[in-house]
Formats: C-alpha cells, sequence, structure tokens
C-alpha cells in the first residue's frame, strides 16, 4: 500500500463534505496515542458524514487530532450508499451497481487529509472490530511514516 505524502495540518471539512465527523460517536473508552507524533486517535463506529447528503458510511474510523487538538488525519472504511449516490446524481441505482446486489459497495480503507482523500484497498466485507482497527492502525502508521504501533490509553476508570 502507499500513502501519498501526508502532511500533518488541520483538514478542512468544506473540502470533503462527505467524510466522518471528527466529534462524532467515539466507540472506545480511552484512545490511541502516537508517543513520537504527539498525536491522539479516536475510534468511531458508524459516524455520520460531516454533510447530511453524504452518500459515504463508515463502519469504522480512527481519527487523529495533534497536540493542539487540531483534526489532522481520519483512517477509515467506507462503503458508497448508492441510494443516496443515486439520488444526487439522477442516474439509477442498477446503473451505479451493475450486477452488483444490495445497495452498499463493497468496504474499503481510505484516508482524509489536509492534501486529499485516497482511496487504499478493498477490504473484506465480514471484518470484525478488533480486525478493523488493527487495518485502520496498520494504514495510519503507514500515513505517520512510523514503525511504532500506538499505546492504548484507558479511560474507562477516569472520573470527569
Amino acid at each position: 500500500m502507499s500513502v501519498l505524502s501526508f502532511n500533518p495540518v488541520a483538514i478542512d471539512p468544506l473540502l470533503y463534505p462527505t467524510m466522518p465527523d471528527p466529534y462524532d460517536r467515539y466507540s472506545e473508552k480511552g484512545y490511541y496515542f502516537f508517543k513520537r507524533e504527539e498525536v491522539k486517535g479516536y475510534i468511531q463506529e458508524n459516524p455520520r458524514p460531516v454533510h447530511s447528503d453524504g452518500f459515504l458510511c463508515f463502519p469504522f474510523t480512527l481519527i487523529l487530532f495533534d497536540k493542539l487538538n487540531t483534526h489532522i488525519l481520519s483512517a477509515v472504511i467506507e462503503r458508497t450508499d448508492y441510494r443516496i449516490l443515486s439520488e444526487l446524481m439522477h442516474i439509477s441505482k442498477k446503473e451505479l451497481m451493475g450486477h452488483d446486489k444490495g445497495y452498499l459497495s463493497s468496504p474499503s480503507l481510505a484516508l482524509y487529509h489536509s492534501n486529499g482523500h485516497e482511496s487504499l484497498e478493498p477490504i473484506g466485507e465480514n471484518i470484525s472490530k478488533e480486525e478493523a482497527i488493527e487495518a485502520l492502525i496498520d494504514i495510519t502508521c503507514d500515513a505517520l511514516g512510523t514503525p511504532h504501533s500506538p499505546l492504548f490509553v484507558d479511560m474507562s476508570d477516569k472520573s470527569h
């Protein structure tokens, strides 16, 4: 898998209206900490898109924030919802999907960052949550150019 040059600067959500909302639905009771890069990553399950007419859905995402709490990277598993895309493009769902069944595309790994949206590779239909998190961490480490896996910081015992 190749990752284009990643520059850790803020992502403008207006450039990517279909990306996941970085502040929606954190699913873990903690975060992943990339020590050398001083970056925190939060897992999301089925977050809503930044804008309501998004034709992509995201079973799992890993959202990264720098030490200033700026959203700098989203590693995602994404699927196209052909029902919504069909409405937006005024093209029949059948024409968009060909002979495929259902209304969602096969899942694929992708990255959102300040320089663009990169579709990386397709993944299996029946991926477990643990396998999804592992895949998202792998592509995030590639994007950050680090061989080091992040530490999971468990916040479940912390009082607010």
